[in-house]
């Protein structure tokens, strides 16, 4: 039997989280291993109409931002659980900024 596997990606906006979290995927699904990326910044952006790239969005003074931000990694976070429990190996959870 196989483990599974989470990976997170934290960090600053464009610091090469996503670009790495493919190339991650990638390496691994080469290996035979079922992989799957959960970008928080990509949900995010499908669920809001306002501007989420704004530096003001990710204030901690700014409590709508923050929800956003929490609402969106709970839905990752459960999304990624779900594939682990059925026939996923490695879920790459990727923060995703801009």
């Amino acid at each position: 039997m196989k483990g599974k596997l989470v990976i997170a990606m934290v960090g600053l906006p464009a610091r090469g989280k996503s670009t790495m979290a493919l190339k991650i995927a990638r390496t691994l699904a080469h290996d035979d291993l079922k992989v799957e990326i959960f970008n928080n910044g990509e949900l995010r952006r499908r669920l809001s109409h306002e501007n989420t790239s704004a530096p003001d969005f990710f204030s901690p003074y700014n409590p709508k931002g923050s929800e956003l931000r929490e609402n969106c990694a709970r839905l990752n976070l459960g999304l990624a659980q779900s594939f682990l429990s059925k026939d996923g190996d490695v879920a790459i959870i990727d923060q995703g900024g801009n």
